[in-house]
């Protein structure tokens, strides 16, 4: 699924990713699985997040209703180095539909 690089590339990885997370979550005994998403990752295509459901991954962020600019701006009131860290896109998502993804190629 993942290199054909169809149009759901994201709901395959993040399926596999979120399995394994939640073998480890069980072999370590934790209750929940959680992610960083947020609520501007609504306005997006994300089919990521279906996989986030049907694996019961918990995004605390986007329940709370909080933006990406909430999210800085509490880091920075906290002193986090990380509150102007800018977004890092996956690789994947720089190549067309239909490219196929390879090793070589990213």
């Amino acid at each position: 699924g993942f290199a054909k690089n169809d149009p759901r590339r994201c709901y395959y990885c993040k399926h596999e990713l979120f399995s394994l997370c939640r073998d480890k979550a069980r072999e370590l005994d934790f209750n929940a699985i959680l992610d960083g998403s947020n609520a501007d990752d609504l306005c997006d295509y994300r089919p990521g997040r279906e996989a986030a459901e049907e694996l019961e991954v918990r995004s605390p962020l986007l329940e709370a209703g909080m933006t990406k600019n909430d999210i800085r701006y509490i880091s920075r009131d906290l002193g986090l180095p990380t509150w102007q860290k800018q977004p890092f896109a996956c690789l994947s998502s720089r190549f067309p539909y239909g490219t196929e993804i390879t090793a070589e190629r990213l």
